[in-house]
């Protein structure tokens, strides 16, 4: 092996760092590029971090999916204990400021699960 065999020699771009479905599209466009690169070692890194922060944001989001699921999960046990607690039931809940909150709470939970899980399907798309 020459000193020129050496210097053409690319590893392979960490495609299986990203999600089978970017895989499938881009993953041959990538390939493409790569092999056509000036500075393979560059772009190796490029995608070696790109591909990390993937993995990162996928798995922030799930567990942020999976946190806003038990909170809406304990503001609703706490809404429906002070349904119990009022005499006249929900009616009343905005005369007493200790049973408000577990219904903001809630409200403001399910608000963003629904940003965070439509912002997943849009990101999909």
């Amino acid at each position: 092996m020459g000193a020129g065999d050496r210097r053409n020699m690319r590893l392979p771009p960490p495609l299986w760092l990203f999600a089978r479905r970017w895989r499938r599209r881009y993953g041959k466009e990538v390939l493409e590029m790569y092999a056509r690169s000036r500075r393979p070692i560059s772009d190796w890194l490029d995608l070696f971090r790109t591909g990390s922060v993937s993995i990162m944001e996928e798995t922030m989001r799930s567990r942020l999916v999976q946190l806003l699921v038990v909170m809406c999960a304990l503001f609703a046990g706490g809404a429906i204990y002070t349904i119990s607690e009022l005499a006249g039931g929900i009616r009343e809940a905005p005369d007493h400021w200790w049973s408000t909150a577990p219904y903001v709470g809630l409200l403001m939970s399910l608000a963003a699960l629904v940003l965070i899980v439509g912002r997943r399907r849009t990101a999909d798309d």
